[in-house]
């Protein structure tokens, strides 16, 4: 390796070493908040749009069902009449109804598994994004606390005071219950 080039990397390191002491890890915290809370908001937009989605594609396929009925009562008229010209051109109608019906059940059912799936990804990024909101909390109240030198022990190694009361976890747990029941309540 050439000298020029061990210069180089000395610069480079030296260059990134300052950039770090310059960035301050608080704000980037909230700008990663930011972030995420962006992320799960565009998210909802997506869900809210394939429930629209949803609504619309069940109203169309219902009148398709609709049609096919009203269909089948022509279809009987035509045969009692021996209509056999109209009698054709009604099940021809039909079975185009039916197909059309078919494609709408199918567009449902990738409809309801996007949802389902967008769904569970939705917790759980919400779930990441609150207690990741709970550490940049704790994290910021511990710098204000202890001191800029302190904070950056904290941030780095991750030492700190981050314990829970048993009384917070009583409480916690008696509004996990809670939200359990009214959860199996709204789903009987």
């Amino acid at each position: 390796m050439g000298i020029m080039s061990r210069i180089v990397r000395l610069c480079r390191a030296d260059m990134h070493g300052v950039m770090d002491q310059l960035e301050d890890k608080e704000l980037l915290l909230k700008q990663y908040l930011r972030e995420m809370e962006t992320d799960l908001r565009q998210k909802e937009v997506r869900r809210h749009q394939l429930d629209e989605d949803e609504k619309k594609l069940r109203t169309v396929r219902e009148k398709a069902n609709q049609e096919i009925i009203r269909l089948e009562e022509d279809l009987k008229l035509a045969l009692r009449k021996e209509k056999d010209d109209i009698a054709r051109l009604l099940i021809r109608r039909q079975h185009a109804k039916r197909n059309q019906s078919e494609s709408f059940e199918q567009r449902l059912k990738m409809l309801r598994e996007e949802q389902e799936k967008l769904s569970g990804l939705l917790d759980n990024q919400r779930i990441r994004y609150e207690t990741l909101k709970a550490r940049v909390e704790a994290i910021c109240a511990t710098e204000k606390n202890l001191g800029r030198r302190d904070f950056e022990k904290v941030f780095t190694t991750g030492e700190g005071d981050f314990t829970i009361e048993e009384e917070e976890i009583e409480i916690e747990l008696l509004r996990r219950k809670e939200q359990l029941q009214e959860t199996g309540r709204k789903e009987a």
